[in-house]
């Protein structure tokens, strides 16, 4: 109901979500997984424009923690980010942007 799989297997349950990404241009759908994530957050899209996108992760009070930009094609790109490891455990905000419109959403660093 909510866009959300579950996987479960004997070491790892996953939560991948997939949501509408309203407001930037060319991209409709995105998948940002696992979630909690230890060293490594994957997207999954389609962009319908080549492009870039500016990715940001954040702790709660805003500070930046890590930026990445990346550039898109058209059609289905996976793009994974690789989490510094002195990231605390927590909750983080991931931050995508293109050209001044933003989507954002919480993620758990294990």
């Amino acid at each position: 109901a909510n866009g959300c799989d579950s996987v479960v297997t004997t070491e790892l349950s996953v939560i991948m979500c997939t949501t509408g990404v309203e407001g930037i241009e060319g991209i409709e759908t995105l998948s940002i997984y696992p979630n909690p994530y230890i060293s490594t957050i994957n997207l999954l899209f389609d962009d319908a424009i080549a492009g870039e996108l500016s990715i940001k992760l954040l702790d709660v009070t805003g500070r930046v923690l890590m930026t990445q930009n990346v550039k898109t094609t058209v059609g289905v790109n996976n793009i994974a980010l690789a989490v510094p490891a002195d990231i605390s455990a927590g909750v983080t905000v991931i931050q995508i942007e293109r050209n001044g419109a933003i989507y954002s959403t919480t993620l758990i660093k294990k």
